[in-house]
């Protein structure tokens, strides 16, 4: 399937997923829960492939490390917990599904971006 189309898909799922636990709680929560777990194992493999492509021999575990239990892993809880506390967990969701749309969309762009740049001659 290829790295980008596997983080896509899986972004996707996830979108879909955050949608429906915004608005169905309870009954659909197992089929929920089991759809993120594959959604989860398809982004995790995707974005470690991604990042071992995209950094340099040896560096690769530091790249994933800090790029996943970075900044990012604190302002997200952060936010999660302070969006959770004052405004509820549907509020929380709606918010996610929004900033996983944001990314997917940066990141397709930027994928875009980064293949026309290999695909341009050296030189250029």
């Amino acid at each position: 399937m290829g790295t980008v189309n596997s983080i896509f898909v899986s972004i996707w799922t996830g979108l879909v997923l955050m949608i429906k636990k915004s608005v169905y709680i309870g009954r659909s929560l197992l089929g929920v829960q089991l759809q993120h777990g594959l959604s989860f194992a398809a982004f995790l493999d995707g974005w470690i492939t991604y990042i071992d492509e995209r950094t340099p021999e040896g560096l690769s575990t530091t790249a994933f490390n800090n790029l996943t239990f970075g900044l990012g892993a604190i302002v997200g809880a952060l936010l999660g917990g302070y969006l959770y506390e004052n405004f509820g967990m549907r509020v929380l969701f709606q918010s996610l599904t929004l900033m996983a749309l944001a990314a997917l969309i940066v990141f397709w762009f930027a994928s875009r971006i980064s293949k026309d740049m290999s695909l341009s001659p050296s030189g250029s």
